[in-house]
């Protein structure tokens, strides 16, 4: 075989290898970072309108929320620590937990997501905060994927119902 021949094959698998690094890096895996940000600004959001001036013992998140809207699997266990070290900048008791009921009578905060997939790139998420001795405040996002980040958008009422 020429040179010729030989680098042009060499060229094209490097170009195939490229693509199917790209193809498995954002359509199969996700991407995992435009996740944590995402989630990082909804908890910017509720601890900033709902709990930013009172003192909790701690601030719990149900971890069975956090997945790559892209991909609808769960984070890996290396994010979800990114996510709750972010979380500890707000109270350093804070954990992730499974949430199962609304915890009324706890002496922290605990923050839930629901998330609507409206399609591949576009999802809706309402954040509950629940507060001791002061009910549940709720909040809407729209999410939108563009450019390998979420962009979040409030537009929708908030939601407030006591104990």
């Amino acid at each position: 075989m020429s040179k010729k021949i030989l680098f042009l094959i060499v060229i094209i698998l490097i170009t195939i290898s490229i693509f199917i690094s790209y193809y498995y890096i954002y359509y199969i895996k996700g991407n995992e970072i435009a996740a944590i940000n995402l989630y990082k600004d909804l908890i910017n959001n509720s601890i900033d309108m709902n709990i930013s001036n009172n003192n909790y013992n701690y601030i719990e998140f149900d971890k069975s929320s956090l997945f790559d809207p892209l991909t609808g699997k769960q984070l890996s266990t290396n994010s979800k620590n990114e996510i709750l070290t972010y979380l500890k900048k707000y109270n350093d008791n804070a954990r992730l937990a499974n949430i199962n009921k609304i915890p009324y009578n706890a002496d922290g905060i605990a923050i839930t997501l629901n998330t609507y997939k409206r399609s591949k790139r576009k999802i809706d998420i309402t954040v509950n905060c629940y507060i001791p001795n002061s009910g549940v405040t709720s909040q809407k996002y729209k999410c939108t994927y563009t450019k390998n980040k979420w962009d979040l958008v409030s537009g929708l009422s908030g939601i407030t119902a006591t104990p």
